[in-house]
Formats: C-alpha cells, structure tokens, sequence
C-alpha cells in the first residue's frame, strides 16, 4: 500500500509540475506563445519520469506491486507527459501554462543551452529554464532578444566539455 501511495503522490507532484488548478495568470500583453513538443515536454519533465521509472522498476523487483498496478503506474506516467504545456510572453514577463510566472524584472539576461535557454535570475532570484528545442528555440529566442541581453556565456555540456578539457590539458 505505501508502494502505491508513493507513485500516487510522484504522479501527482508531475501533473503538478505543469497543470494547476489555481495558478498564476499572465499579466500584460502577449507578445508570444510557445506550444511545447512531446520531446520538449519530456525534457521538462525528465526527472520526474526518472524517479518514477526507478520507484515503478524497484517495487517490481521487491513485489510491492502486482503487474496491473505497474501498468497503470506507467499508462499514468505517459498521461502526464500528454498534458499541454505553453510559455506565454508577455510585455511584463513569461508564463509557464498557469503554474508559474516571472516578470522580466526578475533577469538580468539569458544564455543558451543545449537543452533549450535559461533566464539569469538577478541576485537573489532563481534562473528560470525554458525547454525549447528547434523552431520553438529560434522563436525563443527572437522574442527574449528584444526583452533581455543575451549573455555571452555558453554553460558546454557532452563531448564539447570533454573536448575543452582535453585541450586545456
């Protein structure tokens, strides 16, 4: 039974992650939105589905759950990733669906990643990580350009970092 309560309450803090009941609105105008694709909303949800996965995959082994709770637990899973998921920008700031938002006062600027941009908080404040790959990514970033300065700095990721370490050797 806790098996089962515990993929409830990760299930829950997924959808939670991206649909709530009582959020946030977007305050000001809206310049743009961006619709996320299956792979972006997987990027954004990536932990979650890890955690779940390794919850899922540890109570099979230990028999905490029976096969049709198991599938369950993963048909929900792949609900969650279902669910729609849009950034809004407006004039005063971005909005994450009606979970979240930050007015642009809360950045100093904006870098990319290669997993999508990441807003620079100003002291004090958290970066915000906006997954967005491809034509979404170049939407992206024409709108944040004439809101925020791009900074120059690229945080490397893969095999560019192993290259620049090797180099630096």
């Amino acid at each position: 039974m806790a098996a089962v309560m515990l993929v409830v309450a990760m299930l829950i803090i997924a959808v939670v992650r991206v649909h709530a009941p009582f959020g946030q609105k977007a305050e000001g105008a809206s310049i743009g939105r961006i619709t996320l694709s299956m792979r972006e909303r997987m990027l954004l949800q990536r932990t979650n589905m890890y955690l779940i996965g390794g919850v899922i995959l540890l109570t099979a082994i230990g028999g905490f759950l029976g096969g049709p709770l198991e599938m369950v637990a993963i048909v929900a899973a792949i609900a969650v990733m279902t669910i729609p998921v849009r950034y809004t920008l407006t004039s005063q700031g971005i909005a994450m669906n009606n979970v979240v938002f930050r007015s642009w006062t809360d950045f100093t600027g904006y870098r990319e990643e290669r997993s999508g941009l990441v807003l620079l908080g100003v002291t004090g404040q958290r970066n915000f990580r906006v997954h967005v790959l491809g034509e979404n990514r170049a939407i992206a970033v024409k709108a944040l350009t004439r809101l925020l300065p791009a900074t120059g700095e690229r945080k490397p990721g893969g095999a560019r970092a192993a290259r620049a370490t090797a180099k630096a050797r």
